[in-house]
């Protein structure tokens, strides 16, 4: 996962290229990803003597580049970064959520959903003022080490799939092996 390569050149101790991908696909549609990924989540939070469910979320985004094998009528331009491909957004969600951090660009669409989920408060973290750096303002550092993490793994760096879902698997993996790595 973390070197990623095409489908059609996995190593010899796999089983034929055709029969993993249909695993991959079957499991990201059937949603045995985000299960799986949950139950780890829940693990490695109790093994740091944390609710095994998080009572808050911080939502962020990213853009990445998309191969020339992403059709174009699922890529986009981000023209603040210069970037034609997918966006990439990654929050930390469950359904005892009470609490979730975002940033300033999520501030309408998102004040408005919370607004329709009755006990989910919505907290906008913005730029901190009179900084001629970047500084990770509170409460995002947890995220932006999230997508720095992501960015370890080729196959979540640049989005090399045909399908949205597919590059969600791949980031999903990412952070389950990270999470295996934590367990261990």
């Amino acid at each position: 996962m973390r070197t990623g390569c095409p489908w059609r050149y996995l190593p010899g101790c796999f089983p034929p290229w055709k029969t993993v991908y249909w695993y991959f696909h079957r499991w990201a549609a059937q949603g045995t990803l985000h299960r799986l990924h949950a139950a780890l989540g829940e693990r490695v939070r109790a093994q740091q003597g944390r609710d095994p469910r998080p009572g808050a979320a911080i939502i962020d985004s990213r853009s990445v580049r998309s191969a020339d094998t992403a059709p174009a009528s699922s890529r986009g331009r981000d023209s603040g970064k210069k970037v034609n491909g997918r966006k990439h957004r990654i929050a930390a969600a469950h359904r005892l959520l009470g609490l979730v951090w975002a940033g300033a660009g999520y501030a309408g669409g998102l004040e408005t959903w919370t607004l329709e989920k009755p006990g989910i408060a919505l907290e906008v973290v913005r730029k901190l003022r009179g900084r001629s750096t970047f500084v990770v303002p509170p409460r995002r550092w947890v995220v932006e080490r999230s997508l720095a993490w992501t960015s370890k793994h080729r196959r979540c760096v640049r989005d090399y799939e045909r399908l949205p879902a597919h590059h969600e698997a791949m980031v999903l993996w990412a952070t389950t092996s990270h999470m295996l790595k934590r367990l261990t």
